[in-house]
């Protein structure tokens, strides 16, 4: 599996558990089956449908652009650090609510 296949499943498992959300809890509400989400968040996307849906329903985007462009390097760094920003309100949350 290719990294970025690699971390899109990853990213895609832990958005779901970061939601409290069981595979059959996901794939209840996109009427798909259970394996279906599983074969996903094992870098097994099958259709680009199936994948766009399933991100949809986690509140995720799936960006697509020139590897190298400028552009693209300040919105992936933009987005890492909202990401980061974003984990840490969640486990300061998580930690109070403990």
């Amino acid at each position: 599996m290719s990294n970025n296949l690699h971390s899109l499943s990853r990213t895609i498992r832990q958005r779901r558990v970061e939601l409290g959300l069981s595979q059959d809890d996901v794939a209840q509400a996109l009427c798909m089956s259970r394996t279906t989400i599983s074969q996903i968040e094992n870098g097994r996307p099958g259709t680009v449908a199936v994948l766009l849906n399933v991100l949809d329903s986690l509140g995720l985007d799936l960006l697509v652009a020139p590897r190298h462009s400028n552009d693209a390097l300040a919105l992936r760094n933009n987005m890492i650090r909202t990401y980061e920003n974003t984990n840490q309100h969640v486990r300061v949350k998580r930690s109070l609510d403990e």
